[in-house]
């Protein structure tokens, strides 16, 4: 049995800077039973160079580096060379909590029928030298919906994720048609009503940058809404902030989704195409116009490194919401 009860499993492609900056933490933060698990998609900038020259000093535990079909792909490929009790998600362009994470790591252990662990992030344009920080509290607040039944199923970051390894069979890997690899994966799990736990202490802080999903604005206006049309047809999910699918009530029925003529109906008349609705807005507004160090990665980490040290003050205590 192994000793290992946490393992972080990080997914790259060409972003070194970034890269580096996060492994720098994450080595200062990992603790003794906990391993580094990095699945590289064949980058070109001198990422199997660095990660190759970190196992070589045992600074990190495995890695390999191959095309892959994308984030999803290569989390899935991660989550089956872990060993840990314990799963947590680390993106390569991202501050993490680790004094929240290693909270939620006590938690699961000592309650072992949590299968995942989500909590609150902040989000931060780093693209300009003057942004604002966003408290994206809509997870927390959609997330205590869903636990009491007010809605279907919730939408929740993965940048907090944190998933008991035995419970993988049930839960299942990351869906690989997706590239919101967060929405198609916490709908699911919601709307099939698994054990999951929230941490509401901010667990990381997404910086949105050129790389970014949700940084490349067509794709998002378009793929988005197509991954939310999918999802309503699959979990009749209605995505809480701004979208919501059009979908006819009958389309929903089975005869209907026997019929390929009839789809093809719906097809052309977009039957079940996208119409803006407004939910209120659960987001805060924590800080605007704030100078800093966009083009200079190093500095830039250093600088919500000591943020979110003392972000806590700026948001709420921390308490666990649990399913169930």
């Amino acid at each position: 049995m192994s000793d290992i009860k946490l393992s972080y499993v990080i997914t790259t492609y060409n972003k070194l800077p970034f890269l580096k900056e996060v492994i720098r933490l994450l080595i200062q933060n990992k603790k003794d039973d906990e391993e580094i698990v990095i699945a590289d998609g064949g980058s070109t900038d001198g990422t199997v160079e660095f990660l190759n020259q970190l196992y070589e000093e045992h600074k990190i535990d495995q890695f390999n580096s191959e095309r892959d079909r994308g984030e999803a792909h290569g989390y899935n490929k991660t989550f089956m060379m872990a060993k840990g009790d314990l799963i947590k998600v680390i993106t390569d362009d991202d501050v993490f909590n680790y004094r929240a994470i290693h909270k939620m790591k006590d938690y699961m252990l000592t309650n072992p029928d949590i299968e995942v662990m989500c909590g609150n992030i902040i989000s931060v344009n780093v693209m300009h030298s003057n942004t604002f920080f966003d408290y994206r509290k809509s997870y927390q607040v959609w997330f205590e919906q869903w636990v009491n039944g007010e809605i279907n199923a919730c939408f929740f970051s993965c940048l907090p994720l944190l998933i008991r390894r035995k419970s993988l069979p049930l839960l299942g890997l990351f869906d690989t048609t997706f590239k919101h690899v967060d929405l198609e994966y916490s709908v699911r799990l919601t709307s099939q009503k698994r054990k999951l736990a929230f941490c509401t202490d901010v667990i990381a802080i997404g910086l949105v940058n050129e790389k970014s999903v949700s940084a490349q604005e067509s794709s998002y206006t378009t793929i988005f809404q197509d991954e939310l049309v999918r999802l309503n047809k699959r979990f009749n999910y209605e995505h809480r902030e701004g979208l919501k699918s059009a979908v006819i009530p009958w389309i929903r029925s089975a005869f209907f989704q026997k019929n390929k003529l009839l789809w093809k109906f719906a097809d052309k008349f977009k039957l079940y195409t996208i119409r803006k609705t407004y939910y209120p807005q659960h987001n805060i507004r924590l800080r605007e116009n704030i100078a800093i160090p966009a083009n200079d990665i190093p500095l830039l980490f250093e600088y919500f490194e000591n943020y979110i040290k003392n972000v806590r003050a700026e948001t709420e205590s921390i308490k666990m919401i649990v399913a169930g």
